[in-house]
Order: C-alpha cells, then structure tokens, then sequence
C-alpha cells in the first residue's frame, strides 16, 4: 500500500529512500497525534472553571521524560540504522565512470538542465558567454567533443541496470534531484551515484524535483 502517494521506484536506492520516509512520516504521526491528545488534555485538565488560581508547577511526574526521551531514541534509531546506513552507500564505492553511465544536470529555477555526452563519451565546452533562452547550458556546438552532445529540459534518460554518476550543478540553488536529497549550490558540483531498474526509465521532472520517475514499463527487481 503506497500511503505516501510515492512514485514507482526507477532507481537501486529508491525502496531504501522510500522506506526511510514511510518512518520519518509515521514518527511524525504519532507525534502528532499523541502531542494533539496531550494538549487537549491539559486544556481540559487545566480550564478556568475548575483552577481559578494558576498553576505554575503543572504536571508533575516522570512522564514528560520518559516520552521525550523514547522520541529521542526513535530519531536516533531512525539516523543510525536507516538514514546514514542509506546515505553511506550512496556516496561510498563510486563506480568507475568508464563502466558507468554519465550525466550531468544543471539546476536553475524552474528547470533541471539535462547533458549527456555524445557517442564520443566526453562532455562538450560549455561556457557562460553562450549561456541563453536556446542554450540553457551554455554548450559550444564548435568543441569538437560536444558536437554529438544531447541535451534535455526537465527530462531523464538512462540505461537499466548499469550504474549511473549524476553531476549535480547549479546555475541557482536547488534542493533535491529525485529522490536524492541535496541541496545544490551555484558554482559547486556534487556527484551522487544509483543504478536505473526497469525495461527503460524515464523521468520527468517537476520543475523543483525529480520526484515524479516513471518507467515506461513496470518496474522489475534489481
């Protein structure tokens, strides 16, 4: 039962993601409702009608404690055993780029800039002086190597079953490229890695994430 309303999982990392949000979401359930029945509680407990002089003390007892404590080591379980553990093996062991699909993306305000590097294998010139409406990403069609280079708005393409290195860039700060949280800073890249499963994955994004993949067909164990 998908309660999250998530998209179908495209990628490697997607169900560890998927699963850590699931708890992070249900934590925060029970922490709503359970601090929602608490202060209904004292609002009863503690109206006019039955104290008309306040009460500077309280409740009383260890109650308090034992519950802020027992949420203290619900997040920290949820960091130890599932957050770092997921984030640790997207980052850790990159693939080497020579048996790995490259892609970079750029991000900038309402757009994630797509790049692929041709036939050739090598990413084309791109410079700011031919930065515009038709050419998001400043490419020089004139460098030899980015003549065969494909570009994309708002769009990816990948191979299944083979890993894949994402350049993050970003022409303005963006938060998130699918479900790889990161918050992307202009002039600085970031690389995270994942492995595309499916008969053929095609993302499309919304113009703040990539949270919307979709495969062109059901999505099949990796």
């Amino acid at each position: 039962m998908n309660l999250l309303g998530l998209p179908p999982a495209a990628s490697a990392h997607a169900a560890g993601v998927d699963q850590t949000m699931v708890l992070v979401h249900a934590l925060m359930a029970v922490l709503f409702v359970g601090w929602t029945i608490f202060f209904s509680y004292v609002l009863i407990r503690f109206r006019r009608s039955a104290h008309r002089d306040a009460s500077y003390h309280g409740l009383r007892g260890r109650w308090s404690t034992v519950i802020e404590g027992a949420v203290l080591v619900a997040e920290g379980a949820l960091l130890v055993f599932f957050s770092i553990p997921l984030w640790s093996a997207r980052v850790d062991a990159f693939p080497p780029e020579t048996q790995s699909t490259v892609v970079r993306v750029v991000a900038e305000q309402f757009a994630w800039n797509v790049h692929y590097p041709g036939a050739d294998g090598r990413f084309g010139r791109t410079t700011p002086s031919l930065l515009g409406p038709s050419n998001p990403l400043g490419l020089d069609r004139a460098d030899p190597a980015g003549r065969d280079d494909i570009t994309t708005i708002n769009q990816l393409n990948l191979p299944v079953n083979r890993p894949v290195i994402v350049q993050l860039r970003a022409a303005a700060d963006a938060r998130e490229a699918g479900r790889h949280p990161r918050d992307c800073a202009a002039g600085l890249v970031y690389a995270d890695r994942d492995r595309a499963v499916g008969d053929c994955l095609l993302a499309t994004m919304r113009p703040w994430s990539l949270q919307d993949a979709r495969l062109l067909h059901d999505p099949v164990a990796a």
